[in-house]
């Protein structure tokens, strides 16, 4: 039993569905039901019970829910107490982003430092190890103990099928859009996503929008499978394999950077003045 399964198990408290929790925490509804059925195996009890329709607590689970409050604030005292005296700095990674800026900034720091890398089940609420994340912005869904360093940012592409008419220009406008299918991340993840959304939607009616949750291997597989082209970031086209991407013509640009803890412990401090 870790943290993390108490914090799993928490979200689906509150959301009473599996496929909502992992929409919420960035990972797929079978990722959920894995780590619910770890701490069920690891505590030899049923935590919740599962129907066509719909999801309830035990009496176990209802008992464990306060127990499971306690023990992450509890742990929060503890990490955050310790930090001070930890030399090692904490690297969160999501499953579809290598880190790849990052490593670069620490291979000069990293020769006084310990590194380690930990995979990010949620980034609504990072563990407390958690120091900094590599990602593109998503600041309305980030863990709001972190800030948001943008290191680079970035046209935004197209990405559409090979043979598409659109392929064989050099720069798409949102006029060449008219009349077609265009898959969009939902409102309230990404100010850029958002801004872009407005966009469309005010200017170009013709667009036929189709809003989907967020930017993952489900959105793309969905809008691949679909035919739908879809608007991300331009080192983002890359998920979308075997859509080509072609510069979108708007008045504006992903954002890519480093979410900093807002306050950081000595070693993480040091980094953020050579960075």
């Amino acid at each position: 039993m870790d943290f993390e399964q108490l914090a799993i198990f928490l979200d689906v408290c509150e959301t009473m569905s599996f496929s909502e929790t992992g929409r919420r925490l960035f990972v797929t509804r079978s990722a959920v039901m894995q780590r619910i059925k770890h701490l069920e195996n690891e505590l030899g009890v049923k935590l919740f019970e599962r129907s066509t329709h719909a999801l309830l607590l035990t009496p176990a689970g209802k008992e464990l829910v306060p127990l499971a409050k306690q023990t992450l604030s509890l742990g929060n005292v503890i990490a955050k107490k310790m930090s001070r005296f930890n030399q090692r700095l904490t690297v969160g990674t999501l499953a579809n982003v290598a880190p790849v800026l990052l490593n670069k900034l620490l291979a000069d720091f990293s020769a006084s430092v310990e590194l380690n890398f930990r995979a990010v089940q949620s980034v609504r609420k990072l563990p407390v190890a958690i120091d900094l994340v590599e990602y593109y912005e998503i600041n309305k869904v980030f863990d709001p103990d972190f800030t948001f360093h943008p290191l680079k940012n970035e046209p935004l592409v197209v990405t559409l099928p090979a043979d598409h008419p659109l392929a064989e220009k050099s720069e798409i406008s949102p006029e060449d859009l008219s009349g077609l299918d265009l898959a969009l991340e939902k409102e309230g993840i990404s100010e850029t996503s958002d801004k872009v959304l407005h966009y469309l939607e005010d200017n170009y009616p013709g667009i036929k929008l189709h809003i989907f949750d967020v930017y993952d291997a489900s959105f793309f597989s969905t809008a691949i499978y679909r035919g739908y082209l879809t608007i991300v970031s331009e080192s983002m086209a890359q998920m979308c394999y075997p859509y080509v991407s072609r510069p979108l013509a708007v008045p504006y640009e992903g954002h890519y950077g480093l979410y900093i803890r807002k306050h950081p412990k000595p070693v993480l401090a040091e980094f953020i003045k050579k960075i």
